[in-house]
C-alpha cells in the first residue's frame, strides 16, 4: 500500500491536466425504456464453455425513444499533447430530456436472465440494494434500470457529434457521457473536469474511464491517445505511434494508478502500473472487440466482441457469451457485477443479456432512432420494471377481427399506442383484415395481440416443445397447444405484414379472457379454458416460451379475477395491459389489479366504437 501511495504522489506531481471550471450537472427526466433482451445462449469464451442458464421471459415495453487468443501485449509510451479543457460539446441550455424523439423499425431480440429470477426480485426490491445497470444511446439518453437511480440526460437536446461512451460515479448515483468530439456531460454526482469539447483532436474519442480514487477521468481517442482530465494523471499513450488496429476502449485501474487501451483486433497496451495478462492479437476473430472490462481487483479483465464472445484474462471468470450464436444486432458493451461473478451484454437495440449472478431487468429494444452505445453498473433496488414502458400518458387504441368492414378495416386515428389482434377470437383463427390494420398501425409498428384457450379436438397439440404427448398426457397437449398457437400466429402476422411492407411482430401480448366459460378438467375441451388451472396455466407457459424463443417481447391482457379463475398461481411475471378499474391512476399504481407477477403497462377503456389504451 506505501508503495501505492508514493507512486500515487509521484503521478499527481506529474499530471498535465488539472480541473477546470466546469458545468453544473443537468437534471432531466427519465428517459422512457421498454424491456426484454436477448436470450443468453450457450457460447464460446477464452478459456471456457458454459451454458447461459435459463431463459426468463420478461417485461415487454413500448417507447417512442431513444434507441481467439495471443499472449501478446504492447507496451507503448508516450503522452498526449496539448491541455485539452472548455466546455462540453453540444450542451443545450434548458433541462434535459431523456426522451429522444423519432422512430426506426427494429429487431427485437428474446429476454433473458441468469441469477435471482424475476418475481423473487419483485419481492426484494423495497428491501434491499442489487446491482443494476443504465444503458446510453448516442444521442445521450439515458435508459435506467432495476431502480438504478436516473440522474438526467442529453435526450431530446442537440449534440455536435454521438455520445460514445459512459463512466459512472464512484458513488453510483451519477455518471459522465462522453461524445466522438471529446465533449463531457456530467450527470449527478459525477463533477465536470473539463473536456475536448470545441477543441480540434486528430482522432475522434471512443470512451472514457473515470479515475476510481483521486477523482477525473481518462478519455481515450482511435489513435490510441489518451487525455486526462482532474486529477486523472496521463501514464502513457499510443500518441505518434497508432496502432494497427484502431483503439475501441478504455478501462481503468482500481487504484487509478494505471489503465489499458484495447484495440478491435484483441490487442491489449497496459500504462502505468497496468499488467498485462494476455491479449486476442494475432488471433482470428469472428467480430471484432468492442469493449474491454477490469476486474475489482485489478489483476485480470474481459474483452468483449460485437458477436458477443466474452473473452477472459487474468482472474476474469466466465459465465456464458453469446458467441457461437450472435444476436440480431451487435453487441456494443459490458458491464460486470461488483461481485465480479457476472455480467451484462448489451446490443446496440438495447438488447441486453445477463450471465452469472447479473440480474435481468429490462431491455430497450423498441423503435430506437438513435443506438445504444453504452453500459455501466450501478445501484438498483431489484425493481423488474421500468418507469415509463410506454411515455407515461402515451394514448391509443387496439383493433381486430370485430373492426372489419368488408374488404377492409373501419380503424381509428393513427396514434402512439396501436395494437392489432392476430386472430379472430380463438387460436389459429385469422383476423382477415389483419393486413390492412398492420398498415393501420404502422405509425407504432409491430405490436399484435393473440387470443389463447385450451385445446379442443385439434391436431395441433400432440407435438411440440413439451414432445410426442400420449393421449392422456393432457399437461404435454396443453403445452404444445399454447406453443404452436403463438408460432402459428406469428407466422400469419409475418406473411401479412409483408404484404404492406410493416416490420414482423416485435411483441405479443397473449389475450387470456374467461370468454365462454370452462368445461372439464381434461382434453379436448368442449369450453373456451378447461376448469384445471394447472391445464390452462400449461397452455399459457407454452404460449410465453414460444414467445421468448421467436425472439419477441410478451405481455398478458387479462384481469386479476379471470386470471386467477383461468391460470389460478400461474405467474410468468410478464407486464400486464388490464381493461377496466375504478379509472387509469388506480390501476396503474395499485398492485390490487395486478395479477401473475406483473405490474400494469397499460389500461383499456373504451370510446365510440374502439377500444381506447393510455400508458401507465
Amino acid at each position: 500500500m506505501l508503495m501505492k501511495k508514493v507512486l500515487r504522489a509521484i503521478a499527481g506531481s506529474a499530471s498535465l491536466f488539472r480541473q477546470v471550471q466546469g458545468e453544473p450537472p443537468s437534471a432531466g427526466r427519465r428517459g422512457t425504456g421498454a424491456q426484454w433482451g436477448e436470450p443468453a445462449r450457450d457460447g464460446q469464451g477464452e478459456e471456457m464453455l458454459m451454458g447461459a442458464g435459463k431463459i426468463v421471459t420478461a417485461a415487454i415495453a413500448v417507447s417512442s425513444v431513444l434507441l481467439a487468443s495471443g499472449m501478446a501485449s504492447g507496451m507503448a509510451s508516450g503522452m498526449a499533447s496539448g491541455t485539452p479543457s472548455g466546455t462540453p460539446s453540444g450542451m443545450a441550455s434548458g433541462t434535459p430530456s431523456g426522451t429522444p424523439s423519432g422512430m426506426a423499425a427494429g429487431t427485437p431480440e428474446a429476454a433473458t436472465a441468469q441469477g435471482l429470477p424475476v418475481a423473487g426480485r419483485s419481492a426484494l426490491a423495497a428491501s434491499i440494494s442489487v446491482p443494476a445497470y443504465r444503458l446510453v444511446a448516442s444521442d445521450g439518453g439515458i435508459f435506467a434500470f432495476g431502480g438504478t437511480p436516473f440522474a438526467g440526460s442529453m435526450g431530446g437536446k442537440p449534440l455536435d457529434k454521438p455520445v460514445v461512451g459512459m463512466a459512472p460515479a464512484t458513488s453510483g448515483n451519477g455518471y459522465w457521457l462522453v461524445a466522438s468530439d471529446g465533449g463531457i456531460f456530467a450527470f449527478g454526482s459525477a463533477q465536470f473536469y473539463g473536456s475536448l469539447g470545441g477543441k480540434p483532436i486528430p482522432s475522434p474519442i471512443v470512451g472514457m474511464a473515470a479515475d476510481p480514487l483521486a477523482g477525473g477521468y481518462w478519455l481515450a481517442a482511435a489513435d490510441g491517445t489518451v487525455y486526462g482530465f482532474g486529477a486523472a494523471t496521463v501514464f502513457g499513450s499510443l500518441a505518434g505511434k497508432p496502432p494497427a488496429s484502431p483503439i475501441v476502449a478504455i478501462a481503468a485501474e482500481p487504484d487509478g494508478l494505471g489503465y489499458w487501451l484495447a484495440a478491435a483486433n484483441g490487442a491489449v497496451y497496459p500504462f502505468g502500473t497496468a499488467v498485462s495478462y494476455g491479449s486476442l492479437a494475432g488471433k482470428p476473430l469472428n467480430k471484432p472487440i468492442v469493449a474491454m472490462v477490469p476486474t475489482a481487483d485489478g489483476n485480470g479483465y474481459w474483452l468483449v466482441g460485437a458477436d458477443g464472445g466474452v473473452f477472459t484474462f487474468g482472474n476474469a471468470g466466465f459465465y456464458g457469451s453469446l458467441g457461437g450464436s450472435p444476436p440480431a444486432q451487435p453487441v456494443v458493451g459490458m458491464a460486470p457485477t461488483p461481485s465480479g461473478k457476472g455480467y451484462w451484454l448489451t446490443t446496440a437495440r438495447g438488447g441486453i443479456s445477463s450471465f452469472g449472478d447479473a440480474g435481468y431487468f429490462g431491455s430497450v429494444i423498441w423503435n430506437l432512432v438513435r443506438p445504444i452505445t453504452g453500459i455501466s453498473e450501478g445501484p438498483g433496488n431489484g425493481d423488474p420494471t421500468v418507469s415509463g414502458s410506454y411515455p407515461p400518458g402515451a394514448t391509443g387504441y387496439d383493433i381486430s377481427f370485430p373492426q372489419c368492414s368488408g374488404s377492409g378495416a373501419n380503424v381509428p386515428p393513427r396514434s402512439e399506442i396501436a395494437i392489432v389482434g392476430v386472430n379472430g377470437g380463438r387460436a389459429f383463427t385469422r383476423n382477415p383484415c389483419l393486413a390492412s390494420e398492420l398498415s393501420w398501425a404502422s405509425n407504432s409498428p409491430g405490436v399484435v395481440y393473440m387470443n389463447v384457450n385450451a385445446p379442443g379436438s385439434s391436431s395441433n397439440d400432440m407435438t411440440g416443445p413439451a414432445g410426442s404427448c400420449s393421449s392422456s398426457d393432457y399437461s404435454c397437449q396443453a403445452t404444445n397447444y399454447g406453443y404452436n398457437a403463438v408460432n402459428w400466429a406469428i407466422s400469419y402476422a409475418k406473411q401479412q405484414a409483408s404484404q404492406v411492407g410493416t416490420p414482423p411482430p416485435k411483441a405479443v401480448w397473449l389475450d387470456v379472457e374467461r370468454v365462454g366459460g370452462c368445461s372439464g378438467t381434461t382434453l379436448p375441451s368442449s369450453g373456451y379454458w378447461t376448469c384445471s388451472t394447472s391445464l390452462n396455466a400449461s397452455v399459457i407457459s407454452g404460449a410465453v416460451d414460444a414467445i421468448s424463443t421467436a425472439g419477441l417481447a410478451g405481455g398478458i391482457y387479462s384481469t386479476a379475477y379471470q386470471w386467477q379463475k383461468i391460470a389460478g398461481s400461474y405467474s410468468p411475471s410478464l407486464p400486464l395491459w388490464i381493461p377496466g378499474g375504478s379509472s387509469h391512476s388506480s390501476v396503474c399504481s395499485g398492485s390490487s389489479y395486478w395479477f401473475g407477477g406483473g405490474k400494469a403497462t397499460i389500461t383499456q377503456g373504451q370510446s365510440g366504437n374502439f377500444d381506447t389504451d393510455e400508458a401507465c
